[in-house]
């Protein structure tokens, strides 16, 4: 049996009931955060409570909880649930108002909900394995650096690329600058030089990106540079990275049947997918 945390209170997740009349139901007004789990320890808590900080002052939504208590309501979960390696789920909504209106009501307390997400032991030392993308033009909100749960626009980039038999979209603007994936962070390797697009309203500040970039930096001999690339350099990279919690570091071999490199897994996507893996205890 699954136990959840919802608006305080710990209890099977099968019980968990959500108002019809919740702003997040009604109108997607919400934010999520989505944090790995290892040896049955959050990795880096405090990165991804500031983003979620960061998205809630956004979009105007106060939750009655300090970090502090977040992180024991999220440690809570995992014990109760006996989770040795996956994921924690994190959703805060604006709660529930009286009618439904487009306007914020003056008062409305959040629905929070914590969940496991997965419970699946995993090998971090298991190879990586190569996948496939396909490329689209991105036709999103504009916001994009905030993590809500209004999904939609990712929704269908992402159904794109499953309709294709590619695991990921990777997006590019009007300025044909690739951006971001439909749910990660994209990587360009050209040489020794590590690109990806730098943070603004078109990309998710990616948790694992951070992690990626902060162990290319300190622990690698690349050149790494948060610039923009164009689809042509896109196609025209040795490796071509994704990353996100879930996937960690992941290759995309090839993009539209066009072959990314030799169109196999990339020594330096091998190398620094280690590092990643090996420096992961530094972020809990």
């Amino acid at each position: 049996m699954t136990i959840a945390f919802f608006n305080g209170e710990y209890k099977p997740l099968s019980e968990v009931t959500i108002s019809p009349l919740d702003r997040g139901f009604l109108f997607g007004e919400g934010i999520y955060e989505v944090i790995p789990v290892l040896q049955s320890e959050l990795v880096a808590p405090q990165l991804h409570l500031a983003r979620l900080k960061t998205g809630l002052s956004a979009l105007s939504i106060t939750l009655d909880y300090s970090q502090e208590q977040l992180i024991d309501a999220l440690n809570q979960v995992i014990g109760r649930n006996r989770l040795v390696s996956g994921s924690v789920y994190l959703h805060v909504t604006r709660g529930t108002s009286e009618k439904r209106n487009h306007a914020f009501p003056d008062v409305c307390k959040a629905t929070s909900l914590i969940m496991v997400q997965s419970i699946n032991e995993s090998n971090a030392s298991e190879a990586i394995q190569p996948l496939k993308a396909s490329l689209q033009r991105d036709t999103r909100w504009r916001n994009c650096h905030i993590k809500s749960t209004s999904l939609l626009g990712n929704v269908l980039h992402y159904q794109h690329a499953k309709d294709q038999g590619t695991h990921e979209s990777i997006l590019y603007n009007d300025d044909n600058i690739v951006t971001e994936g439909s749910t990660s962070n994209v990587f360009v390797l050209k040489g020794n030089k590590l690109f990806t697009h730098p943070l603004d309203s078109q990309v998710l500040p990616g948790i694992t990106r951070h992690i990626l970039l902060d162990v290319a930096k300190q622990h690698s001999t690349l050149e790494v540079t948060e610039h923009p690339v164009t689809v042509d350099e896109l196609l025209a990279a040795d490796e071509v990275w994704i990353s996100s919690s879930s996937k960690g570091l992941a290759p995309i071999v090839s993009i539209d049947e066009h072959n990314i490199g030799n169109g196999e897994v990339g020594a330096m996507a091998k190398q620094l997918s280690d590092l990643y893996v090996n420096h992961l205890v530094d972020y809990r």
